[in-house]
């Protein structure tokens, strides 16, 4: 079964060395760029960009962000999209 993780660029290392650590081959890591933090509103539409990229090869995907000041929309984008936030990313 493969995955997809769609990131926030601000934890881009710690992804990459979770996935290193355990061995996860079929879990593809997408971080988008950290720079979004200054443009929060852009977040959920490069989420939900992400998401619909990540549909055409993965059968799971999951979001590693907090909601970085998107007010909870990134929440409102999930929601419509039917993708679980990782636990412990809220």
């Amino acid at each position: 079964m493969s995955a997809a993780i769609i990131a926030c660029g601000a934890l881009a290392h710690e992804i990459a060395e979770l996935r290193r650590a355990n061995d996860w081959r079929h879990l593809d890591v997408q971080c988008l760029p950290p720079e979004l933090h200054n443009r929060p509103e852009k977040i959920p539409d490069a989420v939900r960009e992400a998401i619909h990229a990540a549909r055409a090869q993965h059968e799971s995907i999951f979001v590693a962000y907090g909601d970085c000041g998107t007010g909870g929309l990134l929440d409102k984008v999930l929601g419509e999209e039917g993708v679980e936030r990782i636990p412990g990313c809220s």
